[in-house]
């Protein structure tokens, strides 16, 4: 039987490759926010283009970060809200 024994500077090397990973997921996911915070800014971009994008980076929280719902819908969905309270207050909500 074969054992896979990793030493103190492997296990150091993977650890650290499991961390860049997640901040470059985490970075992408922060990107996509700010190009739907863009979206809704700017005004001629329509309001149901605008929804669409927010239901597809919800699924991916719901994909990538299951336990942080509560974190994206109160820090991720309350941004969106106060810009699109800020920049269309004049349009008719989808939501």
């Amino acid at each position: 039987m074969a054992e896979w024994v990793l030493d103190d500077a492997e296990l150091d090397r993977l650890a650290e490759q499991a961390v860049r990973r997640e901040a470059e997921i985490c970075r992408r996911f922060a990107r996509k926010v700010d190009m739907i915070c863009m979206l809704i800014v700017a005004s001629d971009y329509p309001a149901i283009d605008v929804e669409l994008a927010r239901q597809r980076l919800r699924r991916e929280a719901e994909e990538r970060f299951p336990d942080k719902m509560w974190l994206y819908d109160m820090v991720v969905e309350g941004r969106f809200d106060r810009l699109i309270a800020q920049f269309r207050a004049g349009e008719e909500p989808l939501r």
